[in-house]
């Protein structure tokens, strides 16, 4: 069944009819036919690619003064022997990764085809093969591939129906339902994802809602005066602000909590500390700052 491309009109133009005379294929004939397949892709693919190369040399252009030294390697020809490049490539992932990539696929699909009463992994292998021919041949052409890949989908399901004698419902449920939990997976991993963000988010905001300011810092008589400034968003609560003096927690402060945000407190040490220099530092939960103080 499977010996060229010969078939590709009948799956695309009648897959019903197609479906109806179709026999379970081997896996072997299966990969045959992918390889053809395959070929035909990248070979479109390039096709496709050459066609814009007006477009893409446009673009190149504009940006010359950017890419500077690596402007020659995307020139017509750099681009031409890139697309060769691309290609074979594609063409060796397509025949290999591509297939694995089709068995996991088949598989996960004929776990749902087993709970419906369906039997035979090569039937339902043979179904998501054939239905992946439309992507394959038109895949590669703008927004017509959008609809390849619906009217593949539409094969798959015609193809399951058929090869597993299903009811046309049916194997609209069960080709769906797996499609439908696959959405719904990749819809919570985007939701956890975003709520991860916005907690991160709103972690910084909270860090940063609250920035402590050191406004002025001087000493008479051993008393070290603070005018210190909440230049955030947030009040800061009671016991929210240390400070430091020569590295150790001093208590001689608690005046300067709480502190309203976009104001200043005031508050003068009661310690009496000796003649010379001493380094003051000011603490609150997003942020710290220095100043050095002379006593007399």
């Amino acid at each position: 069944m499977f010996d060229d491309l010969k078939i590709i009109p009948k799956i695309l133009f009648d897959p019903v009819n197609f479906f109806s005379k179709l026999k379970e294929q081997s896996i072997g004939e299966l990969y045959k036919f992918w390889v053809q397949l395959s070929l035909v892709n990248v070979l479109i693919g390039f096709v496709v690619s050459l066609l814009n190369v007006k477009a893409w040399m446009e673009i190149v252009e504009r940006l010359a003064d950017i890419i500077g030294p690596i402007s020659p390697l995307l020139s017509t020809s750099g681009v031409f022997l890139f697309n060769v490049i691309f290609t074979i490539i594609s063409f060796f992932l397509m025949i290999t990764l591509g297939f694995v990539f089709i068995i996991i696929i088949s598989f996960i699909l004929h776990i749902f085809v087993y709970i419906f009463g369906g039997r035979g992994f090569e039937k339902t292998l043979t179904a998501v093969v054939i239905g992946m021919t439309p992507t394959a041949i038109l895949g590669q052409i703008p927004l017509v591939g959008i609809f390849a890949g619906l009217y593949g989908l539409i094969l798959e399901i015609v193809g399951v129906s058929k090869l597993h004698k299903f009811s046309i419902i049916r194997s609209i449920a069960v080709v769906l339902i797996p499609l439908i939990i696959l959405g719904l997976i990749i819809g919570a991993l985007i939701a956890a994802t975003a709520l991860l963000y916005l907690s991160s988010i709103n972690s910084i905001n909270e860090l940063t809602s609250s920035t402590i300011s050191i406004i002025d810092a001087s000493c008479i008589n051993g008393k070290i005066t603070l005018i210190i400034s909440n230049t955030g968003t947030s009040d800061i609560a009671d016991g929210g602000i240390k400070v430091f003096i020569d590295g150790s927690l001093s208590d001689d402060y608690g005046t300067l909590d709480p502190i309203n945000s976009q104001s200043n407190k005031v508050a003068v040490g009661i310690t009496s500390y000796d003649s010379g220099k001493h380094i003051v530092t000011v603490t609150s939960s997003s942020n710290s700052e220095d100043r050095i103080v002379y006593c007399d």
